[in-house]
């Protein structure tokens, strides 16, 4: 029941940080799919600012390793 609970608390996240901000909490699999969607639909901030998001996450989880 725990798990499950967290699990779809996660979800809610999601949906509204999606909702409110364009991109994924923690989903960067999704991010780098709007990234490269971007890139190749020639919109270069909404390419910067999702690879940002996925490089600040990597850098993130490399500083507290």
């Amino acid at each position: 029941m725990l798990v499950g609970g967290l699990a779809f608390l996660a979800g809610v996240a999601d949906v509204m940080t999606f909702d409110h901000y364009g991109c994924y909490a923690n989903m960067m699999t999704g991010n780098t799919f709007r990234a490269m969607g971007s890139l190749a639909s020639s919109q270069w901030g909404e390419a910067a600012f999702h690879a940002a998001l996925v490089l600040t996450y990597v850098m993130g989880v490399a500083v507290y390793r």
